[in-house]
């Protein structure tokens, strides 16, 4: 009694002999087995990770260990194994060991991937103007070409971009706001200004750039004497009467390409006469 016992059977001899000599025996067996599974320890925990692609994500860990009653330090093994691709969703990932005598132990933890991430929306302009035609009072406008939206994502290849374009724009500002929404349903949202004028409120626009540029008393007053006559024109224009009010804009483009060098710059000179001539594309 007493002794380590080997793996398996081992047959036990028992005898006692009295004093005149007489022996009498008794023999068993002691088997020893081993069914006691390694101990797995250092297993990651439950992760939740952000997808990178449409693929999901990469996860990795730090590889847990096994020890033995009978056989010591084992192998472990997880399937999928660290650094593997995971797909958006939740995958259980399994780390078993095993010992030389069949005992195995397993362990579980999942891996979330989940797409929380937004797609991006970019809008080659923020804002747009245009100009009423005269004897119309709204305009129409073809927001998404004019703003140059377009949305990425991480995740889906082809986000959805939808906008609250009413069908016709009246005289003011309206802010339209664009949205990109992914196949998660993550979305984020930019706004896009269109401004639309009135070709009197146009000329005005005319009049404060001409007072902003601080011109000599006498250029200014006659250039702003051509808008307030070219102003004055508009009521016959919105009765269709247009060629006394075009050649009034005419003549401020030519009164501005005079000063071109002179009291204005030529800077100051384009950007007047590109505002008469969107005035003049209504009239």
């Amino acid at each position: 009694s007493g002794t380590t016992f080997n793996n398996g059977s081992t047959p036990v001899h028992c005898s006692a002999v009295d004093s005149h000599g007489n022996t009498a025996t008794s023999d068993f067996t002691v088997v020893v087995q081993d069914t006691t599974p390694p101990l797995i320890t250092g297993t990651a925990g439950s992760m939740t990770l952000e997808a990178t692609g449409p693929f999901g994500a990469v996860a990795s860990w730090t590889a847990p260990t096994a020890n033995d009653l009978v056989d010591g330090t084992r192998p472990v093994s997880c399937t999928p194994s660290s650094g593997s691709q995971f797909a958006i969703g939740t995958t259980a990932v399994a780390c078993t060991a095993s010992d030389t005598h069949g005992n195995t132990a397993t362990v579980q933890f999942n891996v979330t991937v989940q797409d929380t991430t937004a797609p991006s929306l970019t809008l080659v302009k923020t804002s747009y103007s245009v100009i009423l035609p005269v004897g119309q009072t709204t305009a129409t406008l073809n927001v998404l070409t004019e703003s140059g939206a377009a949305a990425t994502d991480l995740v889906d290849p082809n986000p959805v971009i939808t906008n609250n374009t009413p069908s016709s724009f009246p005289a003011g500002i309206t802010i339209v706001l664009f949205t990109a929404t992914d196949s998660a349903g993550n979305s984020s949202q930019k706004a896009f200004t269109v401004e639309v004028l009135t070709a009197a409120k146009a000329i005005q626009s005319l009049s404060t750039l001409v007072a902003s540029y601080n011109l000599q008393q006498g250029i200014a007053n006659s250039l702003d004497t051509k808008l307030q006559n070219a102003q004055a024109a508009l009521v016959a224009a919105n009765a269709g009467q247009r060629q006394d009010a075009q050649n009034k804009i005419l003549a401020f483009i030519s009164a501005v390409e005079a000063q071109r060098g002179k009291q204005l710059t030529s800077a100051q000179a384009d950007s007047l006469i590109a505002g008469a001539m969107r005035v003049l594309a209504v009239l």
